[in-house]
C-alpha cells in the first residue's frame, strides 16, 4: 500500500526503480521532514501532478519531470510501453 516515500535523498537506483514501478519518491530538505514528523498529521496530501505535499497548514513543493509523471500516471515503465505500443499501432506504425 505504500505509494510514496519521502526522504532527504535517495540512491539513484532506488529512485529510478520507484518510478519504473509507478511509485513516487520525493526528496525534501531534512528540516521539512522534521517538521512533518513533529506534527505527525493524520492526513498527508500528495499532489504529484502539481508537485506539492501538504499537511495541516504546511506545504512543501517538489518537481517531477514529464517522464516521471508519465511513469506514475501509467503505473510504471511497463504501462508506458503498453501505452506507446497502442499509440503506434493506432497510428499504423505497428502491425
Amino acid at each position: 500500500g505504500i505509494r510514496c516515500v519521502i526522504a532527504p535523498s535517495f540512491a539513484r537506483i532506488f529512485e529510478n526503480n520507484m518510478f519504473a514501478n509507478g511509485l513516487l519518491c520525493v526528496a525534501l530538505p531534512k528540516a521539512t521532514i522534521d517538521a512533518l514528523f513533529i506534527t505527525r498529521p493524520e492526513l498527508i496530501k500528495v499532489d504529484w501532478e502539481n508537485g506539492a505535499i501538504s499537511w495541516g497548514q504546511m506545504v512543501a513543493n517538489f518537481q517531477l519531470s514529464d517522464y516521471q509523471k508519465d511513469l506514475i500516471r501509467n503505473g510504471g515503465s511497463v504501462g508506458v510501453m503498453i501505452k506507446l505500443a497502442a499509440e503506434l499501432q493506432q497510428a499504423g506504425k505497428l502491425d
